[in-house]
């Protein structure tokens, strides 16, 4: 699952969902509805995804520390009790 806050990558939510539209136009994720949110994925069958797995796990590595916390470490309010759960 990908997970995306427009305030991590200092972007609107706009730019978010334009990207994530021409990534997905393009073959490398697919997404589907839950309720009100389209939740987005890799498309297990895009050709270079070990690949791409790859180059994004080298690009993390480089990040500053405090940028690496933030992504990987953000905060989100828990769900209500007996919402349907994502995961």
């Amino acid at each position: 699952m990908i997970t995306i806050g427009k305030e991590l990558f200092f972007v609107t939510l706009t730019l978010n969902n334009i990207q994530l539209e021409a990534l997905e136009i393009g073959g490398v994720l697919v997404s589907f509805q839950i309720g009100r949110a389209r939740v987005y994925q890799y498309n297990p069958s895009y050709y270079f995804l070990n690949e791409l797995k790859a180059l994004l796990i080298k690009v993390r590595e480089s990040y500053k520390p405090e940028l690496l916390e933030r992504l990987l470490h953000s905060k989100i309010a828990p769900r209500r009790k007996n919402k349907p759960s994502f995961f």
